[in-house]
């Protein structure tokens, strides 16, 4: 619901279309804000970014399947809407919704199972690197990647057990410039004495 209530507010593309396909997702659970974000959202479809056009026709198949009495006509009205738009990604996405969705006298086989396809549950995505079993190799080395020793590759060397001692770091840099002024200098003095 304070999703819903910030879908208006939010400008950036990726975030408003990622609320629009929460809301589509578990519409069932807000039966009564869900179609009114649907509305909402259908008054400047036209002036929407074509990423936020995508998830508002999916928010509006989704709640013609699940509410079709109150949402038939605003699904009807998106997919029209969507019918002449310039990018040819929601002109098709469109007009294989309306096909699916609502049919014509000929319904087609998947008409039948639109249930299936839109609303079925899906599985919680698995978090998990693809590096995972490769934390004996140096990263972003060959050996890393291919998942075995390479020739030529040097183990990294244990952590050591004392401290080093800190006065290996502390080293005097040479100042380049340094040694270039002293013989310009010297130059000068030998010009100004002749």
């Amino acid at each position: 619901m304070h999703l819903a209530k910030l879908a208006e507010s939010i400008t950036v593309p990726m975030a408003r279309a990622s609320i629009l396909w929460l809301i589509g997702e578990y519409s069932d659970r807000v039966p009564k804000i869900a179609p009114d974000v649907l509305r909402k959202m259908a008054k400047n479809f036209i002036n929407e970014e074509d990423i936020v056009k995508l998830q508002i026709l999916n928010l509006a198949a989704k709640l013609c399947i699940t509410n079709s009495k109150q949402t038939k006509l605003l699904c009807q009205y998106v997919f029209n809407l969507a019918k002449y738009d310039q990018n040819y990604d929601i002109r098709d996405r469109a007009r294989f919704l309306r096909q699916l969705i609502l049919p014509s006298d000929k319904a087609g086989a998947l008409s039948k199972h639109v249930k299936k396809i839109f609303l079925a549950t899906k599985p919680a995505p698995v978090l998990q690197s693809q590096y995972k079993d490769r934390d004996q190799f140096q990263l972003s080395t060959l050996s890393h990647i291919i998942n075995a020793k390479a020739q030529g590759y040097q183990e990294l060397p244990e952590w050591p057990g004392d401290q080093p001692d800190p006065s290996v770091r502390n080293v005097q840099a040479a100042m380049p410039w340094a040694d270039e002024e002293k013989p310009v200098q010297s130059r000068r003095s030998k010009k100004e004495s002749a």
